[in-house]
Parts: C-alpha cells; structure tokens; sequence
C-alpha cells in the first residue's frame, strides 16, 4: 500500500505509520519483474523505560544506626550485579539479584570475608539489564565512612 509514504515514486520514500505495515516494492528492468517485502514494526514508546536509580555516595558503618549500609535502589530492570573494588582494584564484594519486585535493592554491608573494611574510597560497578531488555552500567565511588 501507498498509505503513509510521502512519495510513491521516489527512490527514498519516508514512511510515519501509525500501526505496523508491509510494504511490496515491484521494479521492472530489462523486462526483468522483482520483488522484495519490507514490513516497518511500529514499537509503542511507551515500553522503553530508562532505569530509575538512587545510588549513595556515602555511608557509614560504625554501628549508630544510620546509613548502616551501601544501598543502591533501581526500577524498571530485570535483573543487576553489584561489584566493589578497593583503590587498589582488588573486588572486595558482589551481589546479584533478579526482579521480584517493582524495585531492586542491592546492598553492601562494608565487609569482606566477613571483616569491616577500613575508611577509604571504593569504586564500584552495576551491571543492569532494563526491562526492555537493554544493558545499562553504572559506575561510581562510594566512601566508607567508620
């Protein structure tokens, strides 16, 4: 069909469906007929979502009830990875989790193996697969405060 193309005789035409559609082209060249198919998808918009994330860049371990944790908050994906490095690029922790909830929640405690880590800056990373199956990573320090 010639619906929603802006020429139905160009070499290029542009097309702005508002439903999905296949288009048939027919040439004829040296008394030679071919033709092809091409089917435009219309994707609804509406499901691509970008992730929504709060990541701290803080927190403090020390036992007074607040910020107790590294807690990184993300919408809108599947599944994630939590890496943590330490300034000299040996990981300290990972985590992963899948969505089973409208949230996912990943959380580091300021240990590794078991014992507190010291004060400093560690650098993490979050690997993420959004719903609309895109893969999205987050990197960032975080300071651990004691």
């Amino acid at each position: 069909p010639n619906f929603y193309l802006n020429c139905n005789t160009c070499a290029t035409p542009i097309t702005n469906p508002n439903t999905t559609l296949t288009y048939t082209l027919n040439k004829t060249e040296c008394a030679i007929n071919s033709t092809s198919t091409v089917q435009v998808i219309l994707k609804d918009t509406c499901d691509i979502v970008e992730p929504i994330t709060f990541i701290p860049q803080a927190f403090s371990p020390n036992g007074d009830g607040t910020n107790e944790t590294f807690v990184a908050k993300l919408a809108n994906v599947n599944n994630a990875k939590l890496y943590i490095y330490n300034r000299w690029g040996n990981q300290v922790f990972k985590t992963q989790t899948t969505n089973n909830s409208s949230i996912i929640t990943l959380i580091w405690d300021g240990k590794y193996n078991g014992e507190l880590m010291p004060s400093s800056t560690y650098f993490y990373i979050i690997e993420t697969q959004t719903t609309s199956g895109e893969l999205k990573n987050y990197k960032g320090f975080v300071v651990l405060v004691r």
